[in-house]
């Protein structure tokens, strides 16, 4: 009686202490609560090894008190598997909706939010043949400890988070690529982007403006305009009064360009007169311009958003069968891994204040926060990853839609599977400063129009962006 005893309490997995062992067969469903301080194993083996055709899934979630997150994690594995891409013929560990299998550890994994109170899903799934030394894993309450961002493979929707360590203490403990550092918007956003670009191109490797305009366009008024040799010469001038880094810094850059043939916001006219400006600083081959697509004013996806010849508010994004996301990261990064899934994908908040000379990001027409992505390869400087900005349209700030442009746009999925660190300033509508709409600056609405000031280096908006960057990548653009 007493060893069935004891054997019915090693096929419960150590229930008491929470440490889970796959017992053989197909299993139920088990829930694991994390609290502050609890760390529990989860192994695939019971004894010394797996057994075969087994299936033995739990679910980790965070209570109350664990209100920094949980985090997944393996030290051994090996689950051989004959399809070693997708694991449909072996051994393999699912983690959310994503399976691992062979003899790399998965990254780990870090939920935070609504998103580690839902829950992780683990489940070891066996084939007939018990072959590999199996995987042994752990389940951390992080409880005060300093939490990362990190794909979270189990809804799609992205989730907002506070930084830890302070408003921007999520900027610190990573290592930035200096040489690979891209800007992109939408909109007013890609006018901001085309303005950054070229004002500091000595630290700018690549700029994407969707449905935007030439350097030094300005508005709201986007007919007409300069020649592209007026702002050609006015471009010239401001470097050589030091302004704006050397025109020759954009030498070697790449420049991707979209516009819908069916915009009714910003002329379609302006994309190729972008182009031709751009040209005189780089070789044509160099700059990308997509200007074939029926699409209204709005952000272009291949698998989201509005009627692509339609304007959709609030968040601007057309389902135009294009991945702009993609396209545009290809041009500005090069070669990129489209397998991106539709998993969770956390955006934290970091502090804008600080990078505003007077330490008031209102005073300069901006939000007090701003939004970052870190990819989970990208954490407590596991690697060195790339750097790249995207600045929002109009009306599409945090606090009139808060993520939901950045949502639908399929940037996040993209800058986790290619190690690609994504900030996100972010403006405030200001009736008093000229910007009912939040806008970003591009026509000098701050009082710093005189001698395109808002476009240099002395921008009040463009100086704020910069010491963002500077944090982040630990770099000097002044």
């Amino acid at each position: 009686m007493r060893v069935f005893i004891l054997t019915v309490l090693s096929a419960l997995a150590l229930v008491h202490c929470q440490d889970y062992s796959c017992p053989k067969g197909k299993s139920k469903t088990k829930k694991i609560v994390l609290s502050p301080g609890d760390s529990f194993s989860y192994n695939t083996n019971f004894d010394d090894q797996y057994y075969p055709k087994t299936k033995c899934p739990v679910v980790y979630k965070a209570n109350k008190k664990c209100k920094d997150g949980i985090r997944f994690s393996c030290d051994s594995f090996d689950l051989p598997n004959r399809d070693s891409k997708k694991c449909r013929k072996g051994d393999k560990l699912i983690l959310g909706k994503k399976a691992y299998c062979g003899s790399t550890a998965p990254d780990a994994v870090t939920l935070t939010g609504k998103a580690a109170r839902k829950g992780l899903r683990v489940l070891f799934a066996s084939d007939k043949k018990n072959v590999g030394a199996g995987a042994q894993c752990t389940a951390v309450c992080l409880d005060g400890a300093a939490t990362t961002t990190t794909a979270a493979p189990t809804t799609a929707a992205p989730t907002t988070t506070s930084g830890a360590g302070g408003p921007s203490g999520v900027l610190d403990n990573l290592v930035i690529d200096s040489s690979t550092i891209g800007v992109s918007g939408f909109s007013s956003g890609a006018m901001m982007a085309t303005q950054m670009h070229v004002a500091f191109s000595k630290s700018i490797s690549g700029a994407a403006p969707f449905a935007g305009a030439p350097y030094l366009t300005g508005g709201p008024d986007l007919h007409g305009g300069p020649s592209v040799e007026d702002l050609y010469q006015e471009t010239l001038t401001l470097a050589e009064a030091g302004l704006i880094d050397p025109v020759e810094s954009m030498s070697e850059d790449q420049v991707y360009i979209f516009t819908g043939t069916l915009d009714s916001v910003v002329p379609p006219e302006l994309s190729p007169k972008m182009k031709n400006f751009y040209s005189r600083f780089m070789e044509e081959d160099q700059i990308e311009l997509k200007n074939d697509i029926a699409a209204e004013h709005g952000f272009p996806s291949a698998n989201d958003g509005g009627v692509c010849s339609e304007l959709v508010p609030p968040n601007y994004v057309n389902f135009c069968n294009y991945n702009g996301a993609a396209e545009m990261l290809k041009k500005v990064f090069g070669p990129i891994s489209d397998d991106a899934t539709l998993d969770e994908y956390i955006l934290r908040d970091y502090g804008q204040n600080e990078f505003v000379q007077n330490g008031d990001a209102s005073a300069i027409a901006m939000d007090s926060q701003g939004y970052i992505f870190v990819p989970s390869r990208c954490e407590n400087r596991a690697n060195p990853c790339h750097l790249h900005l995207h600045f929002h349209g109009c009306t599409q700030g945090r606090e009139n839609i808060g993520d939901g442009y950045i949502q639908q746009s399929g940037l996040l999925p993209l800058a986790e599977a290619n190690n690609i660190v994504m900030l996100f300033p972010q403006i405030k509508q200001s009736w008093l400063q000229g910007n009912p709409a939040g806008c970003w600056n591009f026509w000098g609405y701050l009082g710093d129009q005189a001698n395109y000031q808002y476009a240099t280096k002395e921008g009040y908006q463009l100086e704020a962006v910069a010491r963002l960057v500077e944090r982040v990548a630990n770099i000097s653009m002044f």
